[in-house]
């Protein structure tokens, strides 16, 4: 399907703020876009909202949006419980959840409040008084890629784990802040599966791993460490906000052209976060403008149409059934579903308090 370049059939601005806009485009007769902007000089704050401040909750944007000015659904997650978001969860520059090495395309805003767009490399590192290191990852499921995992309360109430050995440590009350050295105490063993606490965090380790995190209990209990670790992580670009993506649309002011199975080349619909070269954000759905019908377009398509509007950086999020733009509290896209789906998490623009 062809749609760049089709005759725009309305056009119209819903206003919120200065700064602000929505507008929808009728692409074509049978799909609909919904492009909402925000300029620079836009006094708003554009950050992510996990479900529930959960990992493993699911809810609507409209509830998440709980006045916003405009939200889009957010990163994949796991459809089947515990409905696990697939990338990582930053929130301002707290780590619910750190990006998956195999998985590191992120929508995320820099700490200087530019958008950054593609890989985000996650370096987390606890440091005992003797200056012995681990490397470790945030509230993610062991695999081999993730031997040693710090959990805090996040990772939710049960958290169930494959681990060998776990470590309760005191936690920082604000949250696992990224780029600020924090120090923690040990205060014993912790049982895996068992919760825990507000301000406490647990260190993990599977497998062979789980011998590293026994090795520190035995020299903390021989005196030969002290109880009080460092940890310290910090992410390349630096960013202060962040959520999973799946595929960079465009790149440097260039459509990319991308290929695969349906996922990549069906006319399915699509959520798309950018920007473009004076800092301005873009959040775009594509989708039928009939409720209830499946129509959208390859990512091959979205990333042109992404560029035709002003994008010259965008990313595919979530889409199909989880594609939603919700503004001023209604969502005005048209959910494939039929209805609005719940999903792991949300981006949203809210007046500056």
């Amino acid at each position: 399907m062809a749609v760049v370049g089709v005759r725009v059939l309305t056009d119209s601005y819903a206003a919120t703020i200065p700064g602000v806009k929505v507008r929808i485009v009728n692409l074509s007769p049978t799909l609909q876009m919904v492009l909402g902007t925000v300029d620079t000089t836009a006094e708003v704050k554009i950050r992510p909202v996990q479900s529930n401040n959960n990992l493993y909750t699911l809810s609507t944007v409209s509830q998440m949006c709980s006045g916003c000015l405009m939200a889009v659904n957010g990163d994949f997650f796991d459809l089947t419980t515990p409905y696990e978001p697939l990338g990582g969860v930053i929130k301002n520059g707290i780590v619910l959840r750190s990006p998956d090495p195999r998985r590191q395309e992120q929508a995320s805003i820099t700490s200087t409040g530019q958008i950054a767009i593609g890989a985000l490399n996650f370096t987390g590192t606890l440091t005992t008084s003797d200056q012995s290191s681990l490397p470790f990852t945030v509230n993610v499921d062991h695999d081999s890629n993730n031997p040693i995992v710090l959990y805090d309360n996040h990772f939710g109430n049960t958290p169930t784990t494959s681990s060998d050995y776990e470590l309760l440590l005191s936690g920082d009350p604000s949250g696992l802040a990224l780029a600020k050295p924090l120090s923690l105490n040990i205060l014993g063993r912790h049982t895996p599966g068992t919760p825990v606490a507000a301000g406490q965090v647990v260190l993990s380790g599977a497998g062979s791993s789980a011998t590293q995190i026994q090795q520190l209990w035995q020299k903390y209990k021989a005196n030969t460490i002290t109880g009080e670790v460092q940890v310290l992580m910090t992410t390349n670009p630096p960013v202060s906000q962040s959520l999973g993506g799946s595929t960079v649309l465009v790149n440097a002011g260039q459509a990319q052209t991308i290929t695969g199975d349906c996922f990549a080349t069906c006319a399915l619909p699509r959520t798309v976060m950018g920007s473009d070269a004076t800092g301005r954000f873009y959040f775009m759905t594509i989708g039928s403008n009939t409720q209830g019908v499946s129509n959208g377009v390859s990512l091959t398509q979205a990333g042109s149409i992404a560029l035709s509007y002003g994008m010259t950086e965008a990313i595919n999020l979530d889409g199909g059934g989880s594609t939603t733009f919700v503004s001023n509290g209604s969502v005005i896209n048209h959910p494939s579903d039929g209805t609005e789906r719940s999903v792991s998490n949300a981006w949203v623009v809210t007046p500056k308090p």
